[in-house]
């Protein structure tokens, strides 16, 4: 037998997950089959928000204003306002490319003309850090910022609306000559202003800087460097709230129950394929470290599915959008899987579940057919263990460590 899956990630923070969905599908073979990504991403935002897998050098999060401020001054030419943007943000990527080279973040490495350039991807995340404070639209505030560049400023409410966009502290920090010589060193002046804006001490409740405070980022950037496990529940988080240690805790057993479903949805794919030879000594190893659960983790597991209340309270906390048929299979893959997980991947039901589950998730664009009919693009991929953007987030916290 062999096996591998896929998974996806899920307005512009609807933009924003798009985008992550295609980076992940080119990157890792990931696409959302079994419509568990809205559960996976509710954790990535509880516990690193404003973060996405698209960036993890925090300097962008003051990199983006800095453009937009050049581009209220009329730096680079004329064009539209996104010619003139995008114009500026290769600069950027060449200067970065030259000071960090071209594997360290850099986003436009390549050198190419990327559709996602930094304010695209970013925009969501700089209002999440509290650095935007115009809600408005990206085009909105990139028109608002071009229009000004020939004129003469003279109306103070024109002014204020200026001051409204971004926190008045980043102007300030804006280094001469940018973005000639920009690296992704922060001053000690930009660290602390990043770290501030997470930790905010003094947040009113139920603000979203209360909610960057009570965040495993925000303990990454408090208790200094992280720590090198592999996964953020098993981060020791000396200083998290009892409520996010709850939320690393689902999220940690969620990923490790999911991972068997994930395999199995792979497995069936080689199968239905006829290639499974080619990953059956991998898919043998994935599933045996899967299926030791009952040796380590197994009680737990039986635990918390037997009481999962408090999981799908946190979960639709976060967003209320995930559907009963989301809830039913998670259940349903609970029960199955935990009854014996060394023998789940021979289960009829089990094979069962993840076929009905794909056709709840994608109707007729479904891969893996009731009847063992497949779709010419899939493609058995072992899958990646659910980190919940645990790389991007150490990174991140790493820059404004590093900094103050």
């Amino acid at each position: 037998m062999t096996s591998a899956v896929a998974w996806l990630d899920y307005d512009d923070e609807q933009r924003r997950r798009m985008r992550d969905v295609v980076h992940m599908f080119r990157d890792e073979g990931a696409v959302d089959e079994l419509g568990i990504g809205r559960m996976r991403d509710a954790f990535s935002d509880r516990l690193f928000p404003g973060t996405s897998v698209l960036w993890n050098r925090a300097r962008y999060l003051l990199f983006v204003p800095w453009v937009y401020m050049l581009l209220e001054r009329g730096e680079d030419g004329a064009g539209s306002a996104e010619d003139r943007a995008r114009r500026l943000q290769r600069r950027l990527a060449k200067e970065l490319r030259a000071s960090a080279g071209g594997g360290s973040g850099v986003i436009g490495a390549s050198g190419a003309d990327v559709k996602q350039t930094p304010d695209v991807i970013l925009w969501a995340a700089l209002e999440a850090w509290g650095v935007r404070r115009d809600r408005g639209g990206l085009g909105q505030v990139r028109e608002l910022a071009a229009g000004r560049a020939g004129r003469n400023r003279i109306f103070e409410a024109e002014e204020q609306r200026h001051r409204g966009i971004w926190d008045p502290r980043v102007e300030r920090m804006l280094p001469e000559g940018f973005p000639a010589n920009a690296s992704f060193a922060l001053t000690d002046e930009e660290a602390a202003f990043l770290a501030d804006s997470m930790i905010a001490e003094d947040a009113l409740p139920g603000s979203p800087a209360a909610r960057r405070a009570d965040s495993l980022l925000t303990v990454l950037i408090r208790e200094g460097s992280p720590t090198n496990v592999g996964v953020p529940w098993k981060h020791p988080m000396a200083t998290a709230s009892a409520g996010l240690r709850a939320a690393a805790r689902h999220a940690g057993l969620f990923a490790d129950l999911m991972a068997g479903a994930r395999l199995l949805y792979a497995e069936l794919v080689a199968l239905s394929r006829g290639d499974q030879d080619e990953l059956s000594a991998e898919i043998e190893v994935a599933f045996a470290g899967w299926s030791a659960l009952r040796d380590e983790r197994l009680v737990e597991l039986r635990d918390w599915a037997e009481e999962p209340e408090d999981f799908w309270l946190t979960v639709r906390e976060i967003n209320p959008n995930i559907s009963d048929r989301e809830e039913r299979f998670v259940r349903g893959w609970a029960d199955v899987a935990l009854a014996d997980p060394a023998t789940v991947r021979d289960s009829r039901a089990a094979r069962r579940l993840i076929l009905e589950r794909e056709h709840q998730a994608k109707g007729a664009r479904a891969r893996l057919g009731i009847d063992g009919s497949i779709g010419r693009d899939a493609k058995a991929v072992l899958p990646r263990q659910f980190t919940f953007r645990w790389d991007q987030a150490k990174q991140i916290a790493a820059d404004i460590n590093q900094g103050h």
